[in-house]
């Protein structure tokens, strides 16, 4: 069987945390990748790596620039979380299953530079062909990309409010729901309760799964949950947590963007109101 060559590879260009979009294309079109021509010269010469997608689709093209490339006159950096909407609804249009091709490219991207070099033995790495994977060729190690859980959980209480917390590192005003990574040997149940009791001090029952997103920021798989609780009044660690509060729908702080996975949970709470 002959092999299927792509001559006009779509490609992403990222910079950082952003994504690099040509004159006279949109950010919705550039979700999808534009085809490399309408990148030079401002990659040519450069190395890149063809990130394989699912199901036969054509690989994605992807450069990475360094902090210091230029980007000329009338090119756009966009942040990538700023696109999270056009995603969410590019998601919602074709499937919710979809995955994110955007995403995908920018993890699987970043990683290869992460892992040059071998855990064990130091030695360069190399890309394994017949898996994505990255392979070294003295010690044998193989080294897959890294997928870290994470789990984020909607808490309402016994009059359906919602809790809700403002980190430190938050900007602004905004409030968001209680997250955290999952620790070695933990179920995904199990990091429900210990963070929630950690940062606020509230005690939740009747955990339940509800969505999942991918958050290359750098490599999480966020797990979304509902759960409830009985707890009366939040108590935040004033570590990470600075304030903490039950909401009814009518008085809601500033939430996080659209698109986000807890957005799309609490969107999903507030409807719940607007349908009783």
């Amino acid at each position: 069987m002959a092999e299927t060559v792509y001559k006009t590879p779509l490609t992403y260009v990222f910079q950082g945390n952003n994504i690099i979009v040509p004159p006279n294309f949109s950010e919705q079109e550039a979700l999808g990748g534009v085809m490399e021509q309408f990148f030079f010269p401002l990659v040519q010469g450069l190395p890149f790596f063809d990130v394989p997608l699912f199901d036969g689709e054509a690989p994605i093209r992807t450069y990475l620039l360094g902090e210091a490339h230029g980007v000329p006159p009338l090119w756009r950096s966009v942040p990538l979380r700023s696109l999270l909407p056009l995603i969410t609804g590019t998601q919602r249009a074709e499937g919710l299953h979809k995955p994110s091709t955007l995403f995908r490219s920018y993890h699987v991207a970043k990683w290869r530079v992460e892992s040059a070099f071998c855990g064990r033995c130091g030695s360069p790495n190399t890309d394994a062909k017949d898996e994505l994977a990255r392979h070294c060729p003295v010690c044998g190690r193989r080294e897959y990309p890294r997928i870290s859980p994470a789990i984020i959980v909607l808490i309402t209480d016994k009059s359906d409010r919602i809790l809700l917390a403002h980190n430190g590192k938050f900007n602004g005003a905004m409030y968001s729901l209680i997250a955290g990574f999952v620790e070695t040997g933990e179920s995904l149940e199990a990091t429900v309760s210990r963070e929630v009791w950690e940062e606020v001090h509230v005690e939740v029952q009747n955990i339940r799964y509800r969505a999942s997103q991918s958050w290359p920021f750098p490599d999480s798989l966020m797990i979304g949950f509902r759960a409830t609780s009985e707890t009366e009044q939040p108590i935040p660690d004033k570590k990470e947590i600075l304030d903490a509060r039950w909401f009814t729908r009518d008085s809601l702080p500033q939430l996080p963007m659209p698109g986000s996975i807890s957005r799309l949970l609490i969107d999903a709470w507030i409807a719940e109101g607007d349908g009783r």
